[in-house]
């Protein structure tokens, strides 16, 4: 699996947080994955767009870039999980202003509902 990676160096602040922005990673089809990484997490650019192998490509090079950071909190799979969760919502028209950008937290999600979904949905492997 060859994916290529492309950064823009920029650095952002965010109150009194440094915020690094990366423009993201050319997937194997040539598609192009926008990601943005914050603080505490990473916000993956219309999320919905991608298909489960893409979205695996996207997760693990998440993970890689949290673990360099010394963050091993969760895995590339509920990374991926938790993606599929939001574009899964997003194609049910569910909450589609929330759900079509993924904000992936390193720690993963605070609210009950949505840690729930992407479990059940990496229990499941869908």
């Amino acid at each position: 699996m060859s994916v290529t990676f492309f950064v823009r160096n920029a650095i952002a602040l965010s109150g009194m947080k440094c915020v690094r922005e990366e423009s993201g990673i050319v997937l194997n089809g040539g598609k192009r994955a926008e990601i943005l990484f914050l603080p505490d997490g990473a916000r993956v650019i219309d999320c919905y767009r991608y298909n489960r192998e893409e979205r695996f490509q996207i997760s693990s090079y998440i993970y890689e870039k949290w673990y360099e950071d010394g963050f091993h909190e969760r895995s590339a799979q509920s990374l991926e999980s938790e993606l599929a969760l939001h574009a899964f919502s997003y194609r049910l028209g569910i909450a589609k202003e929330n759900s079509k950008d993924a904000d992936l937290d390193i720690k993963g999600d605070d609210r009950w509902y949505v840690f729930a979904g992407y479990s059940l949905i990496e229990v499941l492997g869908l």
